[in-house]
C-alpha cells in the first residue's frame, strides 16, 4: 500500500480565498476590482457565485504585501495584476 497525499485545491471560492488570506470576502472582491484574476464557471456568472481564485495568485498577493509592508498609505496592488504578454 502506497503513501496517500491529500489533494490540495488550486481554485478557491471567494470565501475560501478570504480564509486563506485571513481577510473578509469583501476585501477579496476589492482585490478583484484591482485586477486579481478570477475564473468564472457555468452559464450564469453575473452574481459571482461561480467565481474562483487561483491559489497561486493569492500567494503572489502575500509576497507583494511582504515587499510593500513599509509603504503605508499607498495601494500595494496598483499595477500588480497587469500581466505582460510573453
Amino acid at each position: 500500500m502506497g503513501i496517500e497525499f491529500p489533494v490540495t485545491k488550486r481554485l478557491l471560492r471567494l470565501n475560501e480565498a478570504a480564509t486563506y488570506l485571513s481577510c473578509s470576502p469583501t476585501q477579496i472582491r476589492q482585490l478583484i476590482d484591482c485586477g486579481l484574476p478570477i475564473l468564472l464557471y457555468g452559464d450564469d456568472t453575473s452574481d459571482g457565485r461561480n467565481a474562483r481564485v487561483d491559489l497561486r495568485d493569492l500567494d503572489k498577493v502575500i509576497e507583494k504585501c511582504k515587499r510593500q509592508s513599509d509603504v503605508f498609505g499607498s495601494n500595494p496592488f496598483d499595477g500588480f495584476f497587469r500581466f505582460e504578454e510573453t
